[in-house]
């Protein structure tokens, strides 16, 4: 088994605290999309020091920040929602396509349980 070294440098300050959990178990389960959404919600929320809050994300946004297309942004947040790890509801301009998506991301909830 190859030794595998970080040579990304770690900064003292500015970078964004993972929970276990998610590497540990959330991970494996995942989709590539799902996970990239997530990391975005955390960089938002407990990056700035303010988990548990809510946060006003727009689609373009989510695109711009995951590198992925609306409709894989709508299927990753339905299934981040289905897993109860965000709650998401739509704020519309009109009759039109959603304007952007406010994102409950529930500290407490399962992201931080110790399910073994």
């Amino acid at each position: 088994m190859p030794r595998i070294k970080l040579t990304l440098p770690i900064p003292k300050s500015n970078w964004t605290k993972i929970p276990n959990y998610l590497v540990d178990s959330l991970l494996p389960k995942l989709k590539d999309t799902e996970l990239r959404i997530l990391l975005v919600i955390l960089r938002y929320t407990v990056g700035f020091n303010k988990p548990g809050k809510s946060v006003q994300l727009s689609y373009r946004m989510l695109q711009m920040k995951t590198g992925r297309g609306s409709a894989a942004i709508s299927d990753a947040l339905k299934a981040l929602t289905a897993r109860g790890l965000i709650h998401s509801e739509s704020r519309y301009l009109q009759k039109s396509a959603p304007l952007s998506k406010q994102i409950h991301f529930e500290n407490q909830g399962s992201i931080y349980k110790d399910n073994k």
